[in-house]
């Protein structure tokens, strides 16, 4: 920082900290509004963390010698944000509307983009119309996508957010590792006649994907010869890879290479999502992200959900030495999501290198886990409440139940606002008075523990679609405050080149390792 903001900042700290949360709230009658954003179906609420009426002022110094606002418009007019591949990063393209004019390098991708919808509209009414057939002439009961990390990952989240949604009419299943047990209990369980597989990867050469793609199309072969080739559909940006696997050009959906892999949720890697619940519910996605985009590219920083997100991990990152937030979604189907935002989260901002490739002089990315509701409070919250250590929390929760359910939800509800509170308030010896002396220590809690509460107004394909790219964008700040290429992700390379040597070795070549590695592969081998 070029000013004495550091100074500043850390100074600050030790004044939010010099109250608690509690005595911070009777001292500012209006904390909540202050901290509290309504956009896109979203409610956010800040005001239960180490802030206070002066952080605003501070964080907007902040943002602003960092540059949030001009990284905001270099994302959104498609300059290259991903310096160390020298692309755009155009994620949110896909979710615009596709008449809009959006020139890339020259050309207007709209029609592109307009293109590869208009194709998964029509696959995805053939598949559930049952007009797509397997190779005896029965209609698709049942897909497999194969694929792994960001291929996976976004289609699984969706997939299962709104299976309740679902007519049942198509079945989706997933395979990402290579794992034998698994893929031998989907060959049990599926028909080949009726399966359909769907084959993601934008290079197609994922170790992990060809090695499932190549068991289940053998498996498809073995029942329907290559008249079973016709079952296989690829996503990918490599139409020739896909044709020599035995996919033909009409049946691979491309994407671009200004989509990275943990960003492409909105692009044809939603393929299952849309036979399973409609093309409708596809579109009804891009436009609640829309909504959410929209409000990240116009709204004042110090008014901009993303941007409060973002700074405020920041803060506790850099000024706090917290280097861990747990994600707690009072909503069973929205499971997957912390699994989903570990890959978005960690991936863009675990880095080494600033944006001109020189080492960081402060951390950047921290460890981002979480689990699901009150299976979490039994799990994990004993920590969370009396451990050594400050564990941020964003606490997501749905207010709309589906309508019967209302009871249920309130018992969701009640958990969800009364862990926040619990961590806030805490409880010391007053609250103990009819417990022995000697027992009360061990029963009380410290409290003034921050958390986030997020609220969707309803778990519908719009809602997740703008909480989703809530926080993409969250994402994209700090990757502008913590000076990192959000859209690189070079330390997952070395394992997989190290991978090659492994795989040769427990295959009987000799090879060069470590004296440790060489005893677990002879273990393996023996």
């Amino acid at each position: 920082m070029m000013s004495n903001l550091h100074d500043k900042l850390k100074s600050h700290k030790e004044t939010v900290l010099g109250k608690r949360m509690t005595e911070w709230f009777a001292a500012e009658p209006s904390r909540v509004a202050d901290w509290t954003l309504k956009n896109a179906g979203i409610y956010l609420d800040l005001s239960k963390n180490h802030i206070n009426a002066q952080t605003k002022a501070l964080w907007q110094q902040w943002v602003d010698e960092a540059g949030v606002a001009e990284g905001i418009a270099a994302i959104t007019r498609g300059d290259n944000v991903n310096t160390g591949e020298h692309r755009p990063a155009l994620h949110h393209r896909l979710r615009a509307p596709a008449d809009q004019p959006f020139v890339v390098n020259g050309e207007d991708v709209s029609p592109h983009i307009r293109a590869v919808r208009e194709r998964m509209k029509a696959i995805s009414e053939r598949v559930r119309g049952g007009e797509w057939k397997g190779f005896d002439g029965q209609a698709i009961t049942d897909v497999i996508h194969i694929g792994i990390g960001g291929s996976e990952l976004g289609p699984r989240l969706l997939c299962t957010a709104f299976k309740h949604l679902a007519d049942d009419r198509i079945r989706v299943h997933f395979l990402a590792t290579p794992d034998p047990i698994k893929i031998s209990e989907l060959k049990r369980r599926l028909n080949p006649a009726t399966t359909l597989l769907i084959v993601a990867s934008k290079s197609f050469g994922t170790e992990e994907t060809l090695s499932n793609a190549g068991y289940m199309r053998e498996w498809l072969r073995a029942a329907g010869g290559e008249k079973a080739d016709g079952q296989m559909i690829a996503l990918s940006a490599n139409v020739d890879k896909a044709a020599a696997f035995g996919i033909a050009a009409e049946r691979v959906l491309p994407f671009w290479d200004w989509v990275g892999g943990r960003f492409s949720l909105w692009s044809a890697i939603s393929l299952p999502f849309i036979l399973q619940n409609g093309y409708g519910a596809y579109e009804q996605l891009l436009a609640g992200a829309h909504e959410m985009d929209k409000h990240f590219q116009t709204a004042p920083l110090m008014a901009n959900m993303p941007v409060w997100l973002a700074t405020l991990e920041a803060w506790y990152n850099h000024y706090f030495n917290w280097n861990n937030r747990a994600v707690i979604t009072y909503c069973n189907p929205m499971e997957p999501f912390p699994q989903y935002l570990q890959q978005l989260d960690m991936e863009s901002l675990g880095k080494r290198a600033n944006r001109e490739g020189k080492a960081l002089t402060k951390p950047s990315g921290i460890i981002v886990w979480g689990g699901t509701g009150t299976e979490a409070q039994h799990a994990f919250f004993q920590l969370v409440h009396q451990g050594q250590r400050n564990i941020p929390i964003d606490f997501v929760t749905v207010k709309t139940p589906p309508k019967g359910y209302e009871d249920a939800q309130r018992i969701i509800h009640g958990h969800c606002t009364a862990q926040a509170e619990a961590l806030m308030r805490g409880r010391d010896d007053s609250d103990l008075q009819n417990i022995p002396e000697a027992e009360r220590y061990q029963r009380t809690c410290p409290g003034n523990r921050p958390s986030t509460t997020i609220i969707l107004d309803e778990l519908t394909p719009a809602c997740l679609g703008a909480f989703i790219a809530l926080y993409e964008h969250k994402v994209t700040v700090q990757a502008i405050l913590y000076d990192v290429n959000a859209y690189d992700q070079w330390g997952v390379e070395l394992g997989k080149v190290l991978a090659k040597g492994t795989e040769a070795s427990l295959a009987g070549k000799t090879g060069a390792h470590d004296p440790s590695t060489t005893a677990i592969i002879d273990y393996l081998k023996s």
